[in-house]
């Protein structure tokens, strides 16, 4: 089990994860259930679906405490079950679930899915741009580092050649796949990040997708 799999498998919950429940969390939320909201009302209710859907899909692959410990520990989470909620990892999954599925029943029906269905299938090929923008940018991403050459810094610097060139051939994908502003910006909407190109660079979202592209050809 690495990150790069639970990403690709659950877009969704690791975006809740490794992107709400991050280091200053406890900073800016009273409890859990604080960030359970926060991340619900940022969700179109295709995405509150998905996340329910994935939250199955897990209570039924990993059904001890040590297992669903170890997805916590792998997407690198913040969140401590028995400190934050007083529950073991396994009956802190089910109250997830049923949070959410009461999330769920209060939404209204179905909208056109047309944009969220083509950004499920991209983030489903894109694990890895989804976890540099839900977990590394996440909402606090600038109480940490002083700008976004620096996150840049953390994520990439570090990396073999085949983990760099990873993240090159699906930020290339994105390239494809969103031919215009608007859409790169949809797609930043549906991962849920706390990166804003015009704020945090001075460019359209098309402008920072081709400068992400071209920071990750620098030494490949």
């Amino acid at each position: 089990m690495d990150i790069d799999e639970l990403t690709k498998d659950f877009p969704r919950f690791s975006t809740l994860m490794g992107g709400y429940f991050n280091y200053d969390w406890r900073d800016d939320h009273e409890s859990a259930e604080a960030v359970y909201d926060e991340a619900l009302k940022r969700m179109p209710r295709s995405r509150v679906e998905q996340l329910g859907t994935e939250l199955r899909v897990i209570a039924s692959a990993f059904t001890t405490d040590e297992r669903v410990q170890t997805v916590l520990d792998t997407l690198d989470t913040s969140l401590d079950p028995a400190l934050d909620t007083g529950l073991s990892p396994v009956a802190w999954l089910e109250q997830l679930r049923a949070y959410v599925d009461r999330d769920l029943a209060e939404l209204p029906g179905p909208q056109d899915p047309a944009v969220d269905v083509s950004n499920d299938e991209l983030a489903l090929r894109t694990p890895r741009i989804v976890n540099l923008l839900a977990a590394y940018f996440n909402y606090d991403w600038n109480l940490d580092h002083p700008d976004v050459e620096a996150v840049y810094a953390d994520a990439f610097d570090d990396l073999p050649p085949e983990s760099r060139r990873a993240y090159l051939d699906q930020a290339r994908s994105l390239q494809a796949a969103l031919d215009d502003d608007d859409a790169v910006k949809e797609y930043l909407r549906y991962v849920g990040t706390g990166l804003s190109p015009m704020l945090d660079l001075g460019m359209t979202p098309g402008q920072w997708l081709d400068a992400l592209v071209a920071r990750l050809e620098r030494g490949l």
